[in-house]
């Protein structure tokens, strides 16, 4: 979820009914301010206030004007009159709370959100925001669906709100509330790839593929070029195996995005379950290039790396690379294990496998699979079978 608009002031919070002269020189300002024309937005915004001494919503406008300019201390200046003229207005004390999470100054955030919804408990803005605020920032997903569910009884038809309570939900593994949350935000904002891209993930979660491929195919046709579906839809289709399929998506979402790293990865997770090694390779080191910090692409290079002399002497780096950036990832150091031995380090091999294998490793059988073929190598079979036993054990499909 995106978190609240950064905005201090919005359109929304004007009366377009209202032909007050007041009223009909903010919407001039904010014309201009779509226009880009911040001088002539500022003269009518400061016409406005002049009108409508009492009315804090010139002010901020004007504030909205400064923070599009970067201008922070203006945005300030502005706020601080709004609130002098207006102390309990909720849109006031709520652009306060939007400016102090834009800052990063969260508990002063809550505290004028909290405000805002005391001075009018039918405003579902700030409890929209206030549930985006315990979601993304406080980690508290419960009580940030009570935030939404507030706003929600208020305006059942904000589909944002609904779209936000389901990905609380499901972050609380509540998968069939969530759904349908994300079904009724799809329903509200039909134009929005967010909720379909939500409720896809969803059924791919609670491991109906057929619906979440159905769900992306649906979402695909009306934004054919949206990356990020492209993507999801590739990996619910690898992980059927369908290593084919999967490459179609994810050399569109490439073409659709070719620069961003993610995507270059995952065409070389496909490339390389299709047994086509060159490419995948090509693919991984393109994602390195544009994100240096793709742990997954570095340690999948590092695997390819121990099998081919051309690259073999950088696969000790990739491997060392991959695991420096997630230690924990017991599959990282089943890699850099893996090329340790292949450079005929078996000493450094066993030294990281065997304690994997009884720690993070422990329920993983590659982990079991690898200790194995080392020791089968070595010579050592009385060690090697148990090892591949265990693998067997935890994975009775475990082909290799």
């Amino acid at each position: 979820h995106a978190g609240p608009v950064f905005a201090v002031s919005s359109i929304a919070v004007l009366d377009t009914k209202d032909n007050a002269p007041a009223a009909q020189k903010l919407r001039q300002g904010q014309e201009a301010m779509a226009r880009r024309d911040h001088a002539a937005a500022n003269a009518l915004f400061r016409e406005a206030a002049k009108l409508s001494p009492q009315s804090p919503l010139p002010l901020l406008a004007l504030a909205e004007s400064a923070r599009v300019r970067n201008e922070t201390d203006l945005v300030e200046k502005w706020l601080g009159e709004a609130l002098r003229v207006a102390p309990k207005d909720s849109t006031t004390l709520s652009a306060w709370g939007s400016w102090h999470y834009a800052r990063g100054e969260y508990q002063k955030a809550e505290s004028f959100k909290k405000a805002a919804v005391a001075a009018d408990p039918k405003a579902t803005g700030p409890l929209v925001d206030l549930g985006d605020l315990y979601f993304n920032v406080l980690g508290k997903p419960e009580q940030a669906a009570e935030f939404y569910r507030r706003a929600l009884a208020i305006n059942p038809d904000l589909g944002g709100a609904h779209y936000a309570l389901g990905m609380s939900l499901q972050s609380g593994a509540k998968l069939d509330a969530a759904i349908a949350e994300f079904k009724e935000s799809a329903r509200l904002s039909p134009e929005n790839p967010l909720p379909l891209q939500a409720l896809a993930r969803a059924l791919a979660q609670k491991g109906d593929a057929t619906g979440a491929l159905a769900t992306f195919d649906q979402l695909l046709k009306m934004q054919p070029a949206y990356a990020p579906a492209l993507l999801d839809k590739g990996d619910v289709l690898l992980s059927q195996g369908k290593a084919d399929a999967a490459l179609v998506e994810y050399t569109l979402a490439v073409r659709a995005n070719p620069k961003t790293a993610l995507a270059h990865m995952k065409l070389g997770m496909s490339q390389q379950a299709l047994s086509r090694p060159g490419e995948a390779i090509s693919s991984y080191q393109t994602a390195i290039r544009l994100d240096p910090k793709q742990a997954i692409a570095l340690n999948n290079l590092a695997w390819l790396a121990a099998e081919r002399a051309d690259i073999a002497d950088r696969g000790l780096a990739w491997a060392k690379q991959a695991v420096a950036l997630n230690g924990a990832e017991p599959r990282f150091q089943g890699t850099l294990a893996w090329v340790h031995f292949k450079r005929g380090e078996t000493a450094k091999a066993l030294g990281i496998l065997e304690p994997l294998v009884k720690s993070a490793g422990k329920t993983l059988p590659e982990s079991h699979y690898l200790l194995g073929l080392v020791y089968a190598e070595k010579g050592d079979k009385a060690k090697a079978i148990p090892a591949l036993r265990e693998a067997l054990r935890l994975n009775p499909a475990f082909s290799q």
